[in-house]
């Protein structure tokens, strides 16, 4: 064994799989979050658990790594559209109303704000219609 986290996909499993990457980003677990994303195609914008993102997760588990591995690529959409709704997913609240911005301020970690608001103007240019 290789000792590489395992990740089974189905149609029914897909809520599963995002939960386990999501956790895997409050852990700090890199290698699943790179299988989660890279391999299952899960979107780090999406709502995994609370209406939290695992974008979220990797800021309430204080996982720098993490944040700047999923803020690292560069998101394509298809038109105006897509444009918007990536953003959208982006500022997402939570169930309680919080973005990961507001976690990153009440667990007073200004690197993981100085993160996130850089990426907000630099979603806007990788944000390129095919």
């Amino acid at each position: 064994m290789s000792g590489k986290p395992v990740i089974e996909v189905d149609d029914e499993g897909k809520l599963a799989d995002s939960r386990i990457v999501y956790w895997a980003a409050y852990d700090g677990q890199l290698h699943t979050v790179k299988s989660g994303i890279e391999e299952l195609k899960i979107s780090p914008f999406i709502d995994c658990f609370q209406k939290r993102t695992i974008i979220t997760a990797a800021v309430m588990g204080r996982q720098f790594k993490v944040l700047e591995y999923i803020l690292s690529f560069k998101y394509k959409a298809a038109d105006d559209e897509d444009v918007n709704r990536l953003q959208e997913m982006l500022l997402n609240s939570d169930k309680i109303g919080n973005t990961p911005l507001h976690y990153a301020y009440a667990l007073n970690e200004p690197k993981m704000r100085d993160i996130l608001r850089a990426y907000e103007p630099k979603m806007k240019q990788c944000l390129a219609k095919k």
